[in-house]
């Protein structure tokens, strides 16, 4: 599919399937953050590429500034990288390149990739702060860091940055304003890096499987927003059939799903029950113990409670070493995994396909697709930037340059591998895209103790989970409260 193609494709999806608008808009601090005298390129760049979208702002000649990135060196999971190096005809790396050769040679730049392992990227944004060190213009941080490094002074809050325009359509807006805490943000999101997009969670179905039990593909359904839990259920239900005492995912027995335990987030935020919820005023509060949650944990427990249906990695130990390798025996109805994993299928003969997380009912108004809780890549800027107003530029235009350029060639390179529905499955991924959210707990690490008790009690269909809620919600709303007053002392 074009990309012109995909985007009108996206947008009739989000109206088909009522999905979160997305003209939301963060506010942005009018204070000026710094003086950039270089005299504007043009005001209106209209050169785009593309009919339907210009850059209308200003761009400058920055006299061969090198701006550099701290960027994580590799991931098997999720592709990291930003700058490549050169050329190497694979079409996403030689559109990353391009990209960046087009910033270059607008804003008279060169765009350098420093590469670290990803443990060492919060240790040595801290450390830079503490020797003054200036080299880097932005961090690629992890989202399970990004919160305390933001409370504790080590990051720019981007609401700052004027030349950031957070409210045009190459950010991720939704993220953005979910993030948001006491009108401070403190990591950007955009296709200038694809791992956002990779580390968001879906689900794998064996359309092999599904033809042999002659179960109907999900995809109307998922279409005509009655992709719930209980009809996820019901097909897992139909369709597991274990006659072994034994986990033998290599035998001849049908299990539901293989996943590990960050699908039970998944799950719940995909119900709209996330485990931090945002007051009128914006101030977070742990979940409280309402109908709809105790529903939502029902309908999660009657498939994780049966072991045949639903295989955690913490009660079935892999027999292959990777989630979807095991889901290739053709034993599993269903993976649950992040987007990033579709470069597991290279070699899989099979057919298969791909869907969102499933709504809690069809009442809900949309699908909500939730990035991963560890370990993805944003972009922050170290409180070290001398320049912050030439960094938001650079960043801006290489956001919108990626934004007009990067999905034809990515949705291309995953979609047309064998194996994939590629028109079903170009529609389910413009969905999961458009439909991404956070957890706040684990951006924090508000809920870093909540979350495995849940998900702990999920797994074993355990009905007493208030009293474990709230044995627990003191010293979240504690920690929650002394995040916020650190936040209030940045001002």
């Amino acid at each position: 599919m074009k990309r012109n193609s995909l985007i009108r494709c996206a947008a009739w999806l989000l109206t088909l399937c009522a999905a979160v608008p997305l003209a939301v808009s963060c506010q942005i601090n009018e204070t000026e953050v710094s003086t950039d005298t270089t005299d504007a390129i043009t005001t209106a760049v209209t050169d785009s590429g593309d009919d339907e979208l210009t850059y209308e702002y200003d761009l400058y000649d920055y006299d061969e500034y090198e701006f550099v990135i701290l960027n994580e060196e590799t991931c098997d999971w999720a592709n990291p990288v930003i700058a490549p190096e050169k050329l190497n005809g694979e079409s996403v790396n030689d559109a990353q390149y391009n990209r960046k050769t087009v910033v270059e040679d607008r804003l008279n730049i060169t765009i350098r990739e420093e590469k670290v392992l990803g443990d060492r990227l919060a240790q040595m944004t801290r450390r830079n702060q503490s020797s003054g060190d200036t080299q880097y213009d932005v961090v690629s941080n992890r989202n399970n860091e990004v919160g305390r490094l933001g409370a504790n002074g080590y990051l720019v809050d981007l609401l700052q940055i004027d030349s950031i325009h957070f409210d045009e359509p190459w950010w991720d807006r939704m993220l953005h304003e979910r993030a948001t805490i006491d009108d401070k943000l403190f990591f950007a999101s955009s296709d200038i890096s694809l791992f956002p997009f990779e580390a968001t969670w879906i689900l794998y179905f064996n359309e092999t499987l599904f033809n042999n039990l002659d179960i109907e593909y999900p995809y109307d359904l998922v279409r005509e927003g009655k992709w719930t839990l209980d009809a996820m259920y019901n097909i897992i239900k139909e369709g597991t059939n274990v006659n072994a005492t034994e986990y033998t995912p290599n035998g001849h027995n049908i299990y539901g799903m293989k996943t590990h335990s960050q699908n039970l987030d998944a799950f719940l935020i995909g119900s709209e029950e996330p485990y931090i919820r945002l007051d009128d005023d914006g101030y977070p509060h742990v979940i409280q113990m309402t109908e709809h949650f105790y529903n939502a944990a029902s309908k999660i427990m009657k498939i994780t409670s049966d072991p045949n249906q639903y295989s955690d990695v913490s009660r079935h130990p892999l027999i292959f070493d990777n989630i979807l390798y095991e889901f290739q025996t053709d034993s599993f109805l269903f993976a649950a995994e992040t987007l990033g994993h579709l470069a597991d299928f290279r070699n899989y003969e099979g057919n298969f396909g791909v869907l969102p997380v499933p709504k809690y009912d069809e009442h809900q108004e949309t699908y909500v697709s939730m990035i991963a809780t560890w370990g993805v890549q944003f972009l922050t800027i170290p409180n070290t930037d001398t320049n912050l107003e030439r960094t938001g530029v650079i960043l801006d235009y290489l956001a919108y340059q990626s934004y007009i350029s990067l999905m034809e060639p990515y949705y291309d390179s995953y979609l047309t591998q064998k194996g994939v529905r590629n028109e079903d499955s170009a529609q389910m991924l413009s969905i999961i895209r458009n439909t991404r959210t956070l957890c706040l707990g684990h951006l924090f690490g508000w809920t870093d103790a909540l979350a495995p008790k849940l998900k702990s009690l999920l797994l074993d269909g355990e009905t007493n989970i208030a009293s474990n809620i709230e044995s627990l919600r003191n010293s979240v709303e504690k920690y929650i409260e002394n995040t916020m007053k650190k936040y209030a002392d940045l001002d």
